[in-house]
């Protein structure tokens, strides 16, 4: 009797329908872990960024060693359209500039400004993590000095 009872629940489960939502349920897992097994790798690389040092102050290499230490630093002109060409064709991620004076505005009390250029590429989820790291760098800079 028992048997008979479970055939009767297996043919009412193992429907068609139902099939093919196990199949599909398995299919988006294996995307999804595709995706994810793929972001774990981009993560772990470095951002590539230029970065263009007009300053010579103690508070700009601190700036410079900040981003050093969290990403590969790229050999950019000095000319800011010439460094974004550049990066652009050796995928970088994004161009700091630390302008003269930098370091002897936070000195005096002043805020300190940085520019940064963002080189979008694309809007999926694997071309944001750059940015993403980016972004990183700047709360870390913020915190440590807090004038900028």
């Amino acid at each position: 009797m028992f048997m008979n009872l479970m055939k009767k629940e297996l043919r009412e489960l193992l429907t068609l329908a139902n099939i093919l939502a196990i199949a599909l349920f398995a299919t988006m897992y294996a995307f999804l872990g595709q995706a994810v097994g793929n972001i774990e790798k981009e993560i772990s690389k470095k951002p590539r960024v230029g970065i263009i040092k007009l300053d010579d102050g103690i508070y700009a290499d601190m700036v410079y060693r900040i981003i050093e230490e969290r990403a590969e630093i790229l050999e950019t002109p000095v000319n800011i359209e010439e460094a974004l060409k550049k990066l652009l064709k050796e995928n970088g991620a994004m161009l700091f500039v630390i302008p003269s004076g930098f370091s002897n505005n936070i000195e005096k009390g002043k805020s300190g400004t940085l520019k940064v250029f963002w080189l979008m590429k694309g809007t999926g989820m694997m071309d944001n993590i750059a940015s993403e790291m980016g972004a990183e760098y700047w709360k870390q800079s913020k915190r440590n000095f807090p004038a900028i």
